[in-house]
């Protein structure tokens, strides 16, 4: 950790071992980071033994919150080191990294270009990090100690080693383990409260190998651990994940080859398969098997993962790598009795003639090539293959002789394919899965309709698929999933040229449906969507696409994992379209016409299943909901988790009116934004749901009075929660562009004059935020006080960062000593106020303040930043020991656009900035940087050990650095030193040695070239004649 805050280092690797803790440690560092604000922002992404590109890009993109719309590797990586140069500070991981890695592929570029980047790799090779990555400092993670390992292995296999009988074999058991936790853990978890011939049978298999190297050692512990599983169904699993061959595996890709060789037994569904498949990940996330990891994936260990392909291997499972060379095809020994295959292919354009697996159930190509070719006989003495997984090739499939034999399919899975024509696939009439995902695919044939055992059909993202005949879906009458998601919407009426709408009304057995639908009261006409009743997954998009929209709520949706979905874009409010409301967990309705008060014209019935709600340019709503018209409290949103309510002109209300306790009690995270009539967001009867919310975002809104309103309540507040309101889960609060704001909760009943306005704070003493990590406040016309002066340090407690701008009555920031209450605050931003005259005021007031609890309380500020403040007198007023207290620790100072400044920092101030980083003037009335000190006559010396960029930039006035006398000005780690626009004679460098009145003058000078310019320079920028001169000098 201590390597991650030296300015120095950009690149530290560590390297140990595989089973080491590799991973866990890089997962540990990036959690503390998180939590201490060390970065602004961590991402992680794995690398593995045969990087794919893409797939890290998109690792890297996803907690980036980055959308790609381009297509290359190159494109995608440009656009994501644009991303990530947008980020203050970052620190990549890159995790098991086992050759050589091109970083500039992936996008992640370091150097002059994003100085506040930090790498952390991880890798089994110290040379690897060293020569092929050129870290600067690396370190080795050692295996555990014997009490170390002891330890873990105690704590994971529960009371039985605590047995007298039991413990001396335990002890053995661990000894075998090799000090590796991944093994320790699997070991431990197979053995966890096992009786004691359990364990000395364990200690026997483990004794095998005593005489061998680490590897075996691993191989042996991992297969005690495999033996110990419970039924065959899972080892299966895992022998699967295993045999992908990757650290990732998509749970899509485990369904489709599980459900095709029939692994789960007395399973009829594929939604029973789908929950069989969550059931045993579950479990070998138990076994520590498997790694947790985000929904839609598992994840395995190489190490794990290696050990279960041999033992797959032994089994008649095989898996060959990314480098086959086409003689190992052909020898018929090698792939005779294999009962699946899953292969990469790089490096060759063609396959053999013919593959001799007369025994193969299982067969998985990826294609690394752009052209592969695939013999017409390649496939003929696979008659038992019940399951083929083809990824990224192109297939001409006309005439059909290259799939002809293949009977017994079960599972055809085409990914990423191009299909001229599938015809063939209405031969296989044992199919159960057909998935063309992400496949060009321009006509699905009428063959298809032949499938009368089909189970699933996946045309996702297929978003060349124009034609689909009719009658085509509907003969499909076993059909349980259909996803067309991204792919088909030319829904006709009565389906002369392509499918109709009301054909899905014919299919019995459907679960599970994604699709999109143009809005249209015709191709609605005769549907009574009676086949929803029985889905129990959905995701359907209904109206006219907008394609930012689109893309942006795609990757939300994905993100959660949702299974019931309803998008509404353009669309009237009809009979029809109510019925489909009332399972979703996802709702967004975009210009949805005829929704006045949203909860009784959509679904009286509470939305009982409804997490995350969108509502845009809704132009007739009024309400969210409005009980008022009911008799009793209403029962609404009892688990919604987010709302988010944009461009609703005429929205009068959110909430109006009674509830029960249960409505919004998960309400965590609440979006407002343009919605101009409104005056609040929450009222007095919401009171206790508001207490629970993490984030809220109100922007646009021009009525905006109060975020919460407490109305009467505020005069007679209620006895049990007192006269103290404290919202205690909220991290994040924004309120921007809401000029008719008067305070954020008010205590009191507002005036209605000009006067009770300006007197009142934004903040009251008696709201608190314990929880509060960040402020942002812009656009509110009338705010004179952002806190009241009451405030303790309990009412922000945790706040680290604020931003505040367009106030432009505002006059102080921390008026009256205030800032002694934000103990935590890191980040300061103030930008474009007109009125800000101090930022500052550490001035007594009453003898309030001593020096000694200013040191133990005040906060340690990192990020100070200000800009478009043309009133501003001081930064900071006060004594010079608060100062010091609060300021010293600075790391970045930005001064932009503050024309009546006469100087940046105090004398004393400046001598102390030990970790400052970054400084940029730019645009100011300054006559110097650094002000002499009332009463000083020493020559100082200002030493900046870890200053790296200096931008000095558009200041007329600006007549030396230091106006006393100055000693000298070092800075021994700048890498861009930047100064234009300013008096010629500030950049003059031809002074001589001898001249005393010279030598005078020159400490004066902002340059003192042999001390700021040293030998960590990369950029220099001098404007002005005499600095040209200078450089030919």
């Amino acid at each position: 950790m201590e390597k991650l805050k030296d300015s120095t280092i950009q690149t530290i690797g560590v390297w140990g071992l595989g089973g080491v803790g590799k991973t866990t440690l890089a997962k540990q560092v990036a959690k503390e980071v998180e939590e201490s604000k060390m970065f602004v922002t961590v991402v992680m992404a794995t690398a593995t033994v045969n990087p794919d590109v893409r797939r890290i890009q998109g690792e890297l993109a996803d907690q980036l919150g980055l959308i790609f719309e381009q297509e290359t590797e190159t494109g995608r990586a440009n656009r994501l080191w644009q991303r990530i140069n947008q980020e203050k500070s970052i620190l990549i991981i890159i995790d098991d990294i086992w050759g050589e890695f091109e970083l500039q592929a992936i996008g992640v570029l370091f150097g002059d270009g994003h100085k506040g980047s930090k790498l952390l790799l991880t890798s089994r090779s110290y040379d690897v990090l060293k020569r092929e990555m050129g870290i600067q400092v690396g370190y080795r993670l050692e295996v555990l100690e014997e009490d170390e390992a002891w330890s873990l292995l105690e704590e994971m296999a529960g009371d039985t080693v605590k047995d007298p009988n039991v413990q001396p074999i335990a002890i053995e058991v661990v000894k075998k383990c090799a000090g590796l936790p991944v093994l320790i853990a699997t070991v431990a978890k197979a053995l966890k409260d096992e009786k004691l011939y359990v364990w000395k049978d364990a200690l026997k298999q483990l004794e095998r190998f005593d005489n061998e190297g680490v590897h075996e050692k691993v191989y042996s512990a991992l297969e005690l651990s495999y033996n110990h599983l419970k039924g065959q169904e899972m080892k299966s699993l895992f022998l699967l994940i295993a045999l992908h061959g990757e650290p990732f595996v998509n749970k899509y890709d485990l369904l489709i080859i599980s459900v095709g060789l029939g692994l789960f037994k007395n399973v009829n569904t594929l939604e029973d398969a789908r929950n069989r498949l969550d059931k045993l990940t579950k479990d070998l996330k138990a076994s520590c098997l498997l790694i947790e990891n985000q929904k839609e994936c598992v994840q395995i260990h190489d190490l794990v993962r290696d050990s279960g392909s041999s033992i797959a291997e032994r089994d008649q499972l095989f898996h060959i790598g990314f480098e086959s060379e086409s003689k190992e095809w052909s020898r018929k020994d090698i792939f005779e009795n294999f009962r699946g295959l899953f292969l990469s292919v790089r490096h060759q354009s063609y396959l053999p003639e013919r593959l001799e697996c007369p025994q193969l159930q299982v067969f998985a190509l990826n294609c690394q090539e752009d052209h592969l070719i695939i013999s017409y006989s390649f496939f003929e003495v696979m008659i038992e293959v019940k399951v083929l997984c083809l990824y990224k090739m192109t297939l001409m499939l006309s005439p059909p002789l290259v799939l002809h034999g293949l009977k017994s399919l079960v599972a055809l899975y085409l990914y990423e394919c191009t299909l001229e024509d599938i015809a063939i696939v209405g031969e296989f009439t044992n199919l159960e899965i057909l998935s063309v995902r992400r496949s060009d695919l321009k006509q699905l044939p009428h063959e298809i309709g032949r499938l009368r055992r089909l189970k699933m059909l996946d045309l996702y993202s297929c978003n060349s698929l124009e034609v689909i005949p009719p009658r085509v879906i509907s003969n499909l009458i076993g059909l349980e999933e259909l996803d067309m998601e991204g792919s088909f919407s030319n829904w006709e009426v009565e389906g002369c040229n392509n499918a109709s709408l009301s054909e899905l009304n014919e299919m019995p057995n459907l679960r599970s449906l994604s699709i999109q639908i143009p809005y249209s009261m015709t191709l609605l006409t005769g549907m009574n969507f009676s086949f929803f009743e029985k889905l129990q997954r959905f995701k359907i998009e209904m109206g006219l696409r907008s394609d930012t929209r689109s893309i942006y709520d795609y990757f939300s949706r994905r993100r959660y994992g949702y299974s019931s979905m309803l998008t509404l874009e353009f669309c009237k409010l009809e009979s029809q379209i109510r019925m489909l409301v009332e399972k979703v967990e996802y709702l967004d309705l975009y210009e949805v016409e005829g929704v006045k008060n949203f909860f009784y014209d959509l679904n009286a019935k509470g939305f009982s299943q409804l997490v995350t709600l969108n509502v845009s340019k809704n132009a007739d709503t009024e309400y969210i909901v409005n009980s008022e018209i009911s008799n009793h409290p209403v029962h609404a949103f009892p688990i919604l988790n987010e709302m988010h309510l944009t461009n609703l002109n005429n929205l009068v209300h959110i909430c109006h009116g009674p509830f029960t306790e249960e409505s919004f009690c998960k309400l965590r995270y609440v979006t407002v934004s343009n919605c101009v009539r409104l005056k609040n967001v929450w009222s007095a009867s919401m009171r206790r749901v508001i207490q629970q919310i993490v984030k809220i975002s109100v922007s646009s809104c021009k009525s905006m009075e109060e975020i919460v309103s407490l109305g009467r309540e505020a005069e007679n507040l209620d006895p049990v929660l007192g006269d103290i309101i404290e919202f205690t889960q909220l991290q994040t609060l924004v309120m921007w562009d809401v000029p008719a704001l008067i305070s954020f909760c008010s205590m009191k009943r507002s005036s209605s004059t000009s006067q009770g306005i300006d007197s009142q704070s934004l903040f009251s003493h008696k709201v608190l935020f314990p929880e509060l990590d960040a402020l942002e406040i812009g656009g509110i016309d009338n705010l004179r006080n952002v806190w009241d002066h009451q405030i303790t340090s309990n009412s922000f407690f945790k706040l680290k960062s604020i931003k505040i701008s367009g106030c432009a009555k505002l006059v102080a920031i921390f008026p009256n000593n205030l800032i002694r209450n934000f103990p935590s605050l890191e980040i300061l931003k103030v930008e474009n106020c007109s009125s800000v005259e101090d930022i500052f005021d550490l001035r007594e007031q009453h003898d309030e303040l001593t020096h000694a609890n200013v040191v133990g309380i005040s906060c340690h500020l990192k990020y100070f930043h200000l800009h478009g403040l043309p009133k501003l007198k001081h930064m900071w007023n006060g004594d010079s020991q608060k100062v010091l207290g609060i300021f010293q620790d600075l790391r970045s100072v930005k001064v932009e656009k503050c024309e009546n400044l006469n100087y940046i920092f105090p004398a004393y101030l400046a001598k102390c900035l030990l970790q400052l980083e970054e400084l940029e003037i730019i645009s100011c009335e300054v006559t110097e940087i650094v002000a002499e000190d009332e009463g000083s006559s020493e020559a100082i010396r200002f030493h900046f050990p870890q200053v790296k960029r200096i931008t000095v930039k558009n200041l007329p006035k600006l007549k030396s650095f230091y106006s006393g006398v100055m000693d000298t000005l070092e800075c021994p780690m700048i890498r861009k030193l930047h100064v234009s626009d300013v008096r010629n004679e500030i950049l003059d460098f031809s002074f001589q040695e001898g001249d005393a009145q010279q030598q005078s003058s020159r400490r004066k000078l902002f340059l003192l070239v042999e001390k700021v310019i040293g030998p960590n320079l990369e950029s220099l920028c001098l404007g002005g004649k005499t600095a040209y001169d200078f450089v030919f000098e």
